[in-house]
């Protein structure tokens, strides 16, 4: 084997066990989502305003470092020359060693149903933040001192 290609093979390797490392760096970063989320809706329900604005800077902040993560992964499987969507990450995957690709899989089915359940949270609160401005909406139109001694 040449210089040449046992650098590209490093290249790959270096690739791969970034992409693996991106899976369970996401985890976490997913576990700290739907903590966030839960506080948001507990500050939009308390009606803390100063809490929202905290929450939804650190929601920011997370969803930026999970979308850069996604573009990673994005690359390296194109970099691969691999499809850059589940028919890549899965052949990626078929072609690690048994134990690791079975542990891989694992850890991927549990970052997908993660992310399905921190959209579900994201979609509640939506809802949520939809409600208050249903039930606030009369009041700002109508004008606060009217609504208060009106009869």
């Amino acid at each position: 084997m040449n210089s040449e290609s046992h650098n590209g093979q490093n290249d790959k390797t270096t690739l791969i066990r970034g992409l693996l490392a991106g899976i369970v760096h996401d985890h976490a970063r997913y576990q700290q989502l739907s903590g966030l989320l839960e506080q948001q809706r507990d500050a939009m329900i308390a009606c803390q305003a100063d809490t929202v604005t905290a929450v939804n800077e650190a929601l920011m902040v997370c969803y930026q470092a999970l979308n850069q993560s996604a573009s990673q992964r994005y690359r390296c499987l194109k970099t691969l020359r691999l499809p850059a969507d589940t028919r890549g990450v899965d052949f990626l995957f078929s072609r690690l060693p048994e134990n690791l690709a079975g542990q891989t899989r694992g850890q991927w089915k549990a970052l997908q149903q993660q992310a399905q359940a921190c959209q579900a949270l994201n979609e509640r609160n939506g809802l949520l933040l939809t409600m208050q401005q249903e039930i606030m909406q009369p009041l700002v139109k109508t004008g606060q001192a009217d609504f208060l001694y009106s009869r």
